[in-house]
């Protein structure tokens, strides 16, 4: 299956013919209710990682619609990632060595995304959990999901924000970003005022 192909109608067939919703469909294929729903409306256009996943499920080897018990993956080894500034993380084309705000530190993590980079907590609004001085490892090549924690870049500012995602609004356009510390408020903003939402997928604490 090529992005060229008519890949809107195919999902919605097979969606239907396997009669589930598109939230389930979502949760089978590790993405969000509102991604099926633009992919199928034709707004956007699906990443190779989602396709692979799709035709995995229709042929029947996914593990989700299968029941055989899936084979126990092999055991991942670590890798280090780049520590790079608040100001410049998740610049486009993640070219690190152009980042002149980057840390001359590398931090180990499973994540396997080439992208993945990490940032260092700034602040006390994620306290208790995050504190100050840890560093989250984030996959700027995955959809955040409604309880995610996440970096997320606004355009016209440029601020870094560090917060609990979820979707809201009657189109999944509004963005609520929560704090963990209850000092702080939950923050809304439309969905096209972000450059950049990446969901955090790692943590590393600070050694005090």
């Amino acid at each position: 299956m090529k992005k060229g192909d008519n890949f809107s109608d195919r999902l919605k067939e097979a969606r239907s013919s396997l009669g589930i919703s598109q939230a389930k469909l979502a949760n089978k294929l590790g993405v969000t209710g509102n991604y099926i729903y633009l992919i199928e409306s034709g707004a956007k256009s699906p990443g190779s990682d989602f396709i692979a996943r799709f035709e995995l499920l229709v042929s029947g080897k996914s593990a989700n619609y299968s029941n055989a018990a899936p084979a126990s993956p092999p055991p991942r080894a670590p890798r280090l990632v780049p520590v790079v500034s608040w100001a410049r993380a998740g610049s486009e084309g993640f070219n690190y060595g152009d980042l002149s705000e980057q840390i001359d530190e590398r931090v180990e993590t499973d994540c396997r995304d080439e992208n993945a980079y990490a940032l260092i907590v700034e602040g006390d609004s994620m306290e208790p959990r995050f504190l100050a001085g840890d560093r989250v490892i984030c996959a700027p090549n995955s959809e955040p999901r409604n309880g995610d924690f996440v970096v997320a870049r606004l355009k016209e500012s440029g601020s870094v924000l560090f917060k609990r995602f979820k979707r809201a609004g009657h189109n999944g356009d509004t963005i609520r970003l929560e704090s963990l510390n209850p000092d702080y408020d939950t923050v809304e903003y439309p969905a096209n005022a972000f450059r950049i939402i990446h969901p955090v997928v790692d943590a590393r604490m600070k050694v005090r």
